[in-house]
């Protein structure tokens, strides 16, 4: 967004926002709004099922609908706004999972609730306003602005939430990511290998493997991780091994002949996550569900120090996350191979993976949706048990 676009934007959306006003706000009105997807997914999908299904008669309002980057997106997103800031307007409760225009740049009312719950779980990589990119300076103009609260997932995490969004402290509550709820389920295991198998039959009666890796870059220029040879890895490991590959929702990669299967990049992973026998990552925060369902979790970061320039981490990487670190596909081919068949935790690793979910991951204990119900309940309406 350049400065024009900002200025044209804010003035046309607040001209909206003030007719808009003439409405009353709906007391039962939930919104669920996101510009990440052009479905619900992660935290709101979970928190939409929760209150519907504990206040079917409310009255529910999904907005979904990625942001383009070319001139005929940008004026399809920009009349997008226009519905999305008469909900604004006229919602009581407003959930969001990321960065969203109109909440940024409009004022809501009293009687209005934004929540910011965000996409993902956990605080490992610098995001928010944390992130210094020099592309983005319209963007700091509004970024995040006109959240009422934020939710984290453990009194540690506090302190960076409040930060990334420059909100007091008071404003970020203790409810855990909703998306977590499902994977602490008692078939979670079963239910999830069984959709994958069926989805990938290649999968049967192999040691599948998620690498899950994040971005790289800003905005329009996020490119996918490089720091991976799948086939080098795929020979190491033998045909004991299927190696799935869950690309970042925001790049896309056409390199992927090597791996046994491809998730798709608009797949909600933590639908499939509990039905893997270990997780590859780099910087991703699905290493906080694989701790949570103590997955062995393999850390490839060969590029730690320039991910730390460019990027930078609320957390120690290398010391305080748990999980193998390995530089190179060698080294992790051989530290997969040193764990065994099927793999397992060490008892070390077992005290580290619980060390850190009880500090970090406190309030993803499988009950986080029902702490958004208690926390904000519907008006004038009776809750179904």
């Amino acid at each position: 967004m350049n400065l024009f676009e900002y200025y044209a934007s804010k003035i046309f959306l607040s001209i909206c926002g003030w007719i808009f006003s003439l409405v009353p706000v709906d007391k039962q009105k939930v919104v669920f709004a996101s510009a990440r997807d052009n479905k619900a997914s992660g935290n709101l999908l979970a928190l939409s099922q929760a209150y519907k299904e504990a206040y079917p008669d409310a009255h529910y309002v999904m907005l979904f609908r990625t942001y383009s980057y070319g001139l005929v997106g940008k004026i399809g997103y920009l009349f997008s706004l226009i519905t999305t800031t008469y909900h604004l307007k006229t919602a009581r409760y407003f959930f969001v999972d990321n960065a969203l225009f109109p909440v940024h740049v409009i004022k809501h009312r009293k009687e209005t609730l934004v929540i910011q719950v965000w996409h993902a779980t956990g605080i490992l990589k610098r995001f928010g306003l944390d992130t210094d990119v020099d592309e983005r300076k319209v963007e700091n103009r509004f970024l995040h602005k006109g959240y009422d609260y934020v939710i984290a997932d453990s009194e540690p995490t506090r302190a960076a939430y409040a930060s990334a969004f420059h909100i007091p402290t008071q404003q970020v509550l203790c409810l855990g990511s909703a998306r977590t709820d499902a994977l602490l389920e008692k078939d979670a295991r079963a239910k999830a290998r069984k959709l994958l198998e069926e989805r990938f039959p290649a999968l049967k009666h192999k040691i599948a493997l998620l690498y899950a890796p994040t971005f790289r870059g800003y905005s329009a220029s996020k490119t996918a991780a490089t720091t991976l040879n799948a086939i080098e890895l795929k020979n190491l490991l033998g045909e004991n091994f299927a190696l799935v590959y869950k690309p970042h929702a925001v790049v896309t990669n056409d390199n992927v002949s090597a791996f046994d299967a491809v998730l798709d990049a608009k797949d909600d992973i933590n639908t499939y996550l509990p039905g893997f026998d270990g997780v590859i990552t780099d910087y991703s925060s699905v290493l906080f569900e694989a701790a949570l369902l103590n997955l062995p979790l393999y850390k490839l970061c060969g590029d730690y120090m320039d991910y730390c320039k460019q990027t930078g981490f609320y957390l120690d990487y290398l010391r305080e996350v748990p999980g193998t670190n390995c530089t190179s596909t060698s080294e992790l081919g051989d530290a997969i191979l040193a764990a065994g068949m099927p793999l397992m935790l060490t008892e070390h690793e077992q005290k580290a993976y619980e060390a850190f979910c009880s500090k970090y991951c406190t309030y993803n204990d499988g009950h986080a949706t029902e702490r958004y119900l208690t926390r904000f309940p519907i008006e004038g309406l009776s809750r179904e048990i």
